[in-house]
């Protein structure tokens, strides 16, 4: 019995030994001791606790420890350069967080301290860099990896945080610079297919090929699936600040949707700004992920897309091989939607689903296409609709052919309505040949083949409709209101004192010598409503001149001018205006032309000497609403 029990015990022990070496053979060798961060000035957090680090091994080997605390921060000493060990990533634990505080250092993930050489997804070795999560469905938005303050030079697909399949984490980038290091593979710098990419303070991406990006496909492309700027992409957001994006890799573009959790959104918050500056891209959009695409642009946000010719060209429309349903864009009051691009229209037709934009108040919409195609283009299902609410404007231009080639209905609404200038040309120049057609405010619906319309009160005639479906410049904007444009006012007088009375008192009324000419803007509603009105200012010969004016549109012609306001000219409608007042822009704009016996003339007596011709008067002209 007792030779039994101490066998027992024996072989536990040696168990136990066995255990204990085995755990003796898990190592963070280059796990980094703890600092305090008493004042908060390297972690923005009062005594948290935070690592030097100066490698790639320090990083991951302290992140990977059993460290204390739900957030790691890694404080970066001294430039990082590229070596195997970046190859080697760590995966991430569920609300186990991570800052990388950069401090401007450089940080080379590169598998080689020759930061030029990429390394693709598709090499072989590669396997999980960075700081990953392959597709666990235990690490969730709950978890966040952040980078800051850093300048990284991307030299491995995915980039250094990479967040596959179900796995869900939140992956913040904030005031970075990425640029590719390798020129032709491994530039794709951000990875995260479910979860979230947060973009915070000013952000710079370049992924151009052979690092230049203004060279053309003809001599270097970027290999393919190399060179997005996002793969996945179920929720991008720029948070706060401006995030640029500068894109010259032929062979892939913006996004690859891939494997998105079934919807996939782009928000700009309120304030914030994204600048894609894309040369040669294939597309837009590529992937076969389905669900509704999402576009938020809150207020006083901008999206802008600097596109030249090459900008998705070889795809020859924005999105391409998508399987998504619906097509959503909400842009918030005084929000901007700028695009100027060649390679194709926006093609509605590749959603399955609806397309529905929304345009609020005070908002700007301005998409050129400088190649051969439409801006928009495709037939949409039914409940698809643009929805314009008030806005500032919505401007479309085609260097070649018609903006628009699309069912989708366009329904306005809200103030005033919107003004219309349609032309044969592409800048809405009006010079001969080119034409163009102006209408006056208005609400209502259009369907975007421009069959019918129910704009009011100012009402898109049969032939308003032929003109608008093969113009190559539209604009609907708010109406300017009233006001007095570039208009030439001044005036001089010839007097000669022997012609007038030698008891000092007032000649007769005086020509100019100039003709004047006095331009108005009225777009405000569907007839014009509006008086000018003249005060003198300043005369500072009182005793010797007085002014008065020659009325055009007035029954009575002629009114004596003082410091008080006296209307000089009315205008509420377009039929009765005399040959001297002329109109432009559908009738939003008048011209007023007066030669030297109307407008504003002169009296003057005797009592004047040589020199008192430099004297003169100061008129101020005021327009104002309604007959007055």
């Amino acid at each position: 019995m007792l030779k039994k029990i101490l066998a027992t015990l024996v072989l536990m022990s040696s168990v136990i030994i066995a255990l204990l070496l085995k755990t003796s053979s898990t190592s963070y060798a280059a796990v980094m001791p703890a600092k305090v961060d008493t004042d908060g000035s390297i972690t923005g957090v009062v005594n948290a606790k935070y690592y030097d680090v100066s490698s790639w091994r320090d990083m991951y080997d302290t992140y990977q420890a059993p460290v204390a605390g739900q957030t790691i921060y890694l404080n970066v000493v001294k430039d990082i350069p590229g070596d195997a060990q970046a190859l080697k990533g760590v995966p991430i634990g569920e609300t186990k967080n991570l800052t990388i505080i950069g401090n401007g250092h450089q940080l080379y993930f590169a598998a080689s301290p020759n930061d030029r050489v990429g390394t693709s997804r598709f090499s072989a070795g590669f396997s999980n860099p960075g700081f990953y999560s392959n597709n666990d469905a235990k690490v969730t938005g709950k978890t966040t990896l952040t980078v800051e303050n850093a300048k990284i030079v991307n030299g491995i697909s995915n980039g250094i945080f990479s967040i596959t399949g179900v796995s869900a984490a939140n992956t913040v980038y904030k005031d970075v610079t990425v640029t590719n290091g390798g020129a032709r593979t491994g530039a794709s710098p951000i990875r995260n297919e479910q979860g979230k990419v947060l973009l915070e303070g000013n952000n710079d991406f370049s992924i151009n090929a052979d690092f230049n990006f203004n060279t053309p496909s003809t001599t270097s492309r970027g290999d393919d699936n190399n060179g997005e700027w996002i793969q996945g992409g179920h929720w991008v957001e720029v948070v706060n600040g401006r995030t640029n994006l500068n894109q010259n890799w032929a062979w892939d573009q913006p996004f690859y949707t891939y494997n998105n959790g079934n919807s996939a959104t782009m928000k700009i918050d309120d304030n914030a700004s994204l600048n894609w500056n894309l040369n040669d891209t294939y597309t837009m959009y590529y992937g076969s992920s389905t669900g509704p695409l999402n576009w938020d642009i809150g207020k006083n946000a901008n999206f802008t897309v600097n596109g030249t010719s090459a900008t998705a060209s070889h795809a020859n429309y924005w999105f391409m091989s998508t399987s998504f349903t619906n097509f959503n864009c909400h842009v918030h009051d005084n929000g901007n939607l700028r695009v100027e691009m060649a390679g194709g229209p926006i093609n509605l037709d590749a959603f399955t689903g609806q397309v529905n934009w929304q345009f609020d108040q005070g908002s700007k919409v301005d998409i050129q296409d400088l190649g051969n195609g439409n801006v928009i283009k495709g037939k949409v299902n039914t409940g698809s609709a643009i929805q314009f609410n008030n806005i500032n404007n919505f401007t479309l231009q085609s260097s070649k052919t018609a903006v628009i080639s699309s069912n989708i209905p366009l329904n306005f609404s809200g103030g005033n309505g919107v003004k219309l200038h349609a032309s044969t040309n592409f800048d809405g120049d009006d010079t001969p040949p080119n034409r163009s057609l102006y209408k006056r405010a208005s609400n209502g619906s259009l369907d975007g083949n421009f069959t019918t319309s129910t704009m009011a009160p100012n009402q898109y005639s049969a032939s308003d409709l032929t003109f608008l479906r093969t113009a190559k410049y539209i604009d609907w904007r708010v109406p300017s209101g009233l006001a007095i444009v570039n208009s030439k006012m001044n005036r001089s007088y010839n007097v000669d004192l022997a012609d007038l009375p030698r008891d000092g008192t007032f000649g007769p009324t005086l020509p100019g010598n100039d003709n004047m000419q006095l331009s108005v803007q009225d777009d405000r509603t569907a007839k014009p409503n509006f008086s000018i009105q003249a005060t003198i200012l300043n005369n500072q010969l009182p005793n010797m001149t007085k002014y008065s004016w020659q009325s055009l549109t007035l029954a009575n012609k002629k009114h004596e001018l003082s410091n008080v306001p006296q209307t000089i000219e009315t205008v509420t409608d377009d039929a009765t205006l005399p040959t001297d007042v002329t109109t432009s822009q559908g009738g939003m704009n008048y011209t007023f032309n007066y030669h030297n016996n109307n407008g504003l003339l002169l009296r003057t007596t005797n009592n004047l000497q040589q020199g008192d011709g430099q004297g003169g008067a100061t008129i101020r002209y005021d327009v104002v609403n309604g007959p007055q």
